[in-house]
């Protein structure tokens, strides 16, 4: 009794309080466990269907109604999307949506280019004397506004910058009526060359009160127009005439792909400026050798 009695007060040994935990340790916990031990064994194996079989058939023997799906994903669930997206790569399909995609960004970039940026940036425009001269390619009808309504234009003069689009001419003539802007057209080739009393004409009107502020422009905005203005800065403004054509030059003239511009000042500077003083119109047989 005594004995009993002591060995109830000190509790189980370790060795049974081991054996107890051991005897304790039943239900998921162990089954648990054992299914770990086994996924990992056959994971090593590096074959799926028979991984799929063994641990579907372990877990038919966990208690409580646990499944093999609880433990682990099926090889059938993102590696079979995996499998799927890699079958499905090929190098033709790669190109063919390649070029798709760069078609597209050429389109969009075409209309950024073409449609949206001559709206927001006039093209080559630039301001020759502040309210009083302004210069700039062929424009758009919303450039057009944008650039009479913040600097004030009121006279437009155009060195045929629609001469090879009379839809846009139309358009044009349309957009400066609409805004009550009195617009000029004086033709001269695309080279600056033709009649020079077209750029007479032009100086005329910049020197009339009642005209500006005036625009001038041409197609390009580099040629033509580049001109008309190195005419302008060494009639009134006694520039020389390698700061006039180097000022044409940031406005994209080229002075060696078109020479012409040069030749068009040297020739007829002299005889503008003759006419612009003492009136009358310049006679086009004889231009002055000065």
């Amino acid at each position: 009794m005594w004995n009993a009695s002591r060995s109830a007060e000190r509790g189980p040994t370790p060795g049974r309080r081991e054996s107890s935990a051991m005897s304790r340790e039943t239900g998921s916990g162990y089954a648990l466990r054992a299914l770990s031990k086994e996924d990992d064994r056959l994971r090593s194996n590096q074959n799926p269907s028979r991984l799929r079989r063994d641990v579907n058939a372990l877990a038919c023997s966990m208690p409580n109604g646990l499944s093999a799906t609880d433990h682990s994903r099926h090889d059938s669930d993102i590696p079979s999307a995996g499998r799927k997206m890699i079958d499905s790569w090929s190098w033709p399909r790669f190109f063919r949506n390649a070029v798709i995609i760069a078609v597209l960004t050429g389109v969009g970039s075409w209309i950024v280019v073409e449609s949206v940026l001559p709206n927001v940036f006039p093209k080559r425009f630039g301001v020759v004397v502040e309210g009083e001269l302004y210069r700039s390619g062929r424009l758009t009808p919303a450039a057009t506004r944008k650039v009479v309504q913040e600097n004030g234009i009121r006279t437009i003069v155009d060195f045929g910058g629609f001469d090879k689009d009379p839809v846009g001419n139309d358009r044009a003539q349309r957009t400066a009526d609409a805004l009550g802007v009195r617009r000029i057209i004086l033709p001269l080739e695309g080279d600056s060359t033709g009649d020079p009393n077209r750029y007479l004409e032009a100086l005329r009107i910049i020197e009339d009160p009642d005209s500006g502020p005036v625009l001038m422009h041409c197609a390009a905005g580099s040629e033509r127009t580049g001109c008309a203005v190195a005419l302008y800065r060494m009639i009134e403004q006694d520039w020389p005439l390698d700061r006039a054509i180097d000022e044409a030059t940031r406005y994209d003239h080229d002075p060696a792909d078109n020479p012409q511009v040069r030749r068009m000042i040297e020739t007829w500077r002299p005889e503008i400026e003759r006419a612009l003083r003492d009136g009358g119109a310049i006679d086009v047989s004889s231009p002055s050798d000065e």
